[in-house]
């Protein structure tokens, strides 16, 4: 198990952000290369992002969680559709405390800060989507939550 530094967040996103484009697609292409399901998984759900001006987002994401945890060390090891969609599931099960009291919410949220090992990319990638990349004006279908779920499941299966 890796946990990812706040020094390979901040590099690995110096290093698709702040790079060439050229790089950049590089970056991309070497991502598709060795996680093919985790990109096929992101480019499926991109596509159910209705705002055109939203999509692209989700794999610059997994580019960047998976370029994070390249610069700690991960082997190259392809992970699976099954991990993935597992791991998918497990998210959207915890998410279900809607109808919860916010005392529960704030209590959940705060151990989840506490106890998740990947919140330093987990938290940098929510700090892009709720104010960086993401024009708030184009959130119009909501994808926020969406994203952060997908997100997050990308970062799970990459933590082997």
């Amino acid at each position: 198990m890796i946990t990812v530094s706040h020094a390979s967040v901040q590099d690995s996103w110096n290093d698709l952000y702040n790079s060439t484009e050229e790089h950049a697609q590089q970056l991309v292409e070497e991502f598709a290369r060795e996680q093919p399901n985790l990109c096929a998984f992101l480019t499926e759900h991109e596509e159910m992002i209705s705002a055109l001006a939203d999509r692209g987002f989700l794999l610059l994401y997994g580019v960047w969680a998976w370029r994070a945890f390249q610069m700690e060390g991960r082997d190259d090891a392809t992970v699976s559709r099954i991990a993935i969609n597992a791991a998918y599931e497990r998210n959207q099960e915890s998410a279900g405390m809607m109808g919860a009291s916010n005392k529960a919410l704030l209590d959940s949220a705060k151990e989840f800060t506490r106890s998740y090992r990947h919140f330093p990319i987990f938290g940098a990638i929510m700090n892009d989507i709720f104010e960086g990349q993401l024009d708030s004006e184009h959130m119009n279908d909501d994808i926020s939550g969406m994203m952060l779920l997908l997100v997050k499941a990308v970062i799970d299966v990459l933590d082997v």
